[in-house]
């Protein structure tokens, strides 16, 4: 590959991550309202929509891991037609494992 492409692919890569982390908080607030006692309804759709984002981008860029975890949270969401409660034990793990790759991605 050339330097150039490479360079550029860099650039998307540190773009990638400088938006990576105001997704995680975003999912990190999602998944919290998800779980209050009072739960937010909206919250199971921003959890997809933020995987979903995530899901295509990560492994584009090489970040083949988070990429897949994206992709598994967001399948399990999509698969039950966003059915689940804050109780959902596979959504909680699921969605634990993604915050857990998205705060080091590397």
């Amino acid at each position: 590959m050339n330097a150039n492409f490479l360079a550029g692919l860099e650039k998307l890569r540190e773009k990638f991550l400088a938006e990576l982390s105001q997704r995680n908080a975003s999912l990190k607030d999602a998944f919290s309202r998800l779980t209050a006692e009072d739960a937010d309804e909206n919250a199971i759709e921003d959890i997809s929509w933020i995987a979903h984002k995530v899901s295509g981008s990560a492994a584009t860029l090489g970040f083949k891991e988070l990429g897949e975890q994206a992709a598994r949270t967001e399948r399990l969401i999509l698969g039950t037609a966003g059915s689940h409660s804050a109780d959902d034990a596979a959504l909680r793990a699921e969605v634990t494992a993604l915050i857990r790759l998205m705060d080091d991605p590397r």
